[in-house]
């Protein structure tokens, strides 16, 4: 599936991904009993940092815990950290290869099934 995604335009609009997120996704979130999991994936760093690290915050005081993985050798790191849940060793996964997305996400899917499930 990831295979048949392709860039949408320039550029890293992760505040954007972030703000639907707020308001058409997790906009309940905070009364529902199930866990509220986020995934961003990036190659860069955000056009407008500010933007992102205000809707991250916003989401994760929502109660939705966040993840991010970062592909490739552009990805800034430290912003990684700020948009993603505490604590970040568990929540950023650093990527250097396309070739090892399917893995990762594989990694990804079981911690979320186990988060999810409690198995």
């Amino acid at each position: 599936m990831l295979s048949k995604l392709s860039p949408k335009g320039q550029g890293t609009n992760t505040h954007k991904a972030l703000e639907f997120m707020k308001k058409n996704i997790f906009h309940n979130s905070s009364s529902s009993n199930t866990p509220q999991i986020a995934v961003i994936v990036t190659d860069g760093s955000s056009h407008n940092p500010q933007l992102t690290r205000e809707y991250a915050e916003t989401l994760k005081a929502m109660g939705v815990e966040i993840y991010t993985i970062g592909v490739g050798n552009d990805v800034n790191v430290e912003e990684l950290d700020v948009i993603s849940s505490y604590p970040n060793y568990e929540h950023v996964y650093l990527i250097n290869d396309l070739k090892n997305v399917p893995q990762s996400m594989e990694a990804l899917v079981s911690l979320t099934n186990l988060v999810c499930t409690g198995n």
